[in-house]
């Protein structure tokens, strides 16, 4: 029984490794951070506005007009301010 095949006398060398290029500036100043503040701020702003608008009307109609009303307006700068792009190449520029 043979465990090893000894017969080549050369040696496996591993493949190269690609560099991984990272740019810390760009990574702490970019697209990400502006997207963790504007989530941070709907995430802590949102359930208390929804909420005083709740006790202030009685009922869930005026939250909700208020919910499609911000969701509308969202709409027009996510549209217009859309652009085909990955975060890959921000990174080479």
């Amino acid at each position: 029984m043979v465990l090893m095949d000894t017969s080549s006398n050369a040696v496996d060398e591993p493949p190269e490794r690609q560099e991984t290029v990272t740019h810390v500036d760009q990574l702490s100043t970019g697209p990400s951070v502006r997207c963790c503040v504007a989530r941070g701020v709907g995430y802590a702003l949102g359930p208390l506005v929804l909420g005083l608008l709740h006790d202030a009307s009685g009922g869930w109609t005026l939250p909700l007009l208020f919910l499609l009303a911000v969701a509308s307006l969202a709409t027009i700068p996510a549209t217009t301010l859309a652009e085909t792009a990955f975060v890959e190449d921000d990174l080479i520029r």
